[in-house]
């Protein structure tokens, strides 16, 4: 067994130790979002927060660095998005980012799908993992915003059975972070042209934006 270890600078003795949480807490500014310009079909999206610091590290660690150990902290974040985009709506339908089959058959999970199982609401809401990804995309990484929208155009589609979860839902996509808006885009297009009847209406809530422009 090894000790535990500060997933955001390494220290020993904590999943997060609170010089790094305090650092996480100094993020904090929910607020609606919108990349800059934004795609063609971004639904309104409310963040907890900025993708940097702590908050930067501990989303890579917990995705890329097996660190499932931040799950109820991550959680917990993306919790606070959800219970306030979810207010006024009758009856929403959580439906989280999904993996690329790469990415499950290399992590074994859906990191994502994890983080969303383990928020708590006032209010049970359901979680219907109804996207999956139909076709390879490049890395994203150093891609401008028009590169993002052509690089993810048509890349996703829908689960069979999805429409009876989806037809004059209210739905709210969820993601941990939003970089130039592309992918929660292309997921809105899926949800509207793959079902027979899409859903009433479609939000996101997001754990942390970037500050990235252009």
């Amino acid at each position: 067994m090894w000790p535990a270890a500060c997933a955001a600078c390494g220290v020993a003795g904590r999943v997060l130790c609170p010089r790094c949480a305090l650092d996480v807490a100094a993020q904090a500014d929910l607020r609606w979002h919108s990349p800059t310009p934004p795609p063609p079909g971004f639904p309104p999206t409310l963040t907890w927060g900025g993708y940097a610091g702590a908050l930067r590290r501990i989303v890579v660690a917990h995705k890329d660095e097996e660190r499932t150990d931040l799950e109820p902290v991550l959680a917990a974040l993306l919790g606070d998005v959800v219970e306030a985009v979810i207010d006024g709506l009758d009856d929403p339908v959580l439906v989280p980012m999904p993996s690329s089959p790469a990415s499950r058959r290399t992590r074994g999970r859906e990191p994502l799908l994890d983080i969303t199982r383990r928020i708590r609401t006032i209010r049970p809401v359901r979680i219907a993992p109804v996207l999956r990804i139909v076709r390879r995309v490049r890395d994203q990484a150093g891609l401008d915003h028009r590169e993002r929208r052509a690089n993810l155009a048509g890349s996703m589609g829908l689960v069979r059975g999805a429409e009876r979860v989806l037809a004059g839902a209210e739905v709210v996509l969820v993601d941990d972070v939003v970089t130039t808006g592309a992918t929660l885009a292309e997921a809105r297009r899926a949800l509207h042209t793959e079902g027979l009847r899409g859903p009433r209406s479609v939000r996101a809530g997001v754990i942390c934006a970037t500050a990235r422009r252009m």
